[in-house]
């Protein structure tokens, strides 16, 4: 529960700051507002991405192949 929350937090202040800026360069409010979610759907999906490479590595990594002694 916690990482859900501070994980939406950080991508909330992402979407925001992006938002911010490119309202600074002169975008109209709802191109900004697009592209602060682009960067935080982007940054999410990046994080899921490496979150299930790591899972499945450290899955495989932990399984060991039965021995032939202990099958016998």
């Amino acid at each position: 529960m916690m990482g859900g929350a501070l994980g939406l937090a950080v991508l909330a202040s992402l979407a925001a700051a992006r938002s911010d800026a490119l309202r600074a360069q002169g975008a109209d409010p709802v191109a900004a507002l697009a592209g602060g979610y682009h960067s935080a759907f982007l940054a999410g999906a990046v994080f899921a991405a490496t979150a299930g490479l790591l899972g499945a590595a450290l899955i495989r990594a932990g399984r060991e192949s039965p021995s032939v002694e202990a099958v016998a």
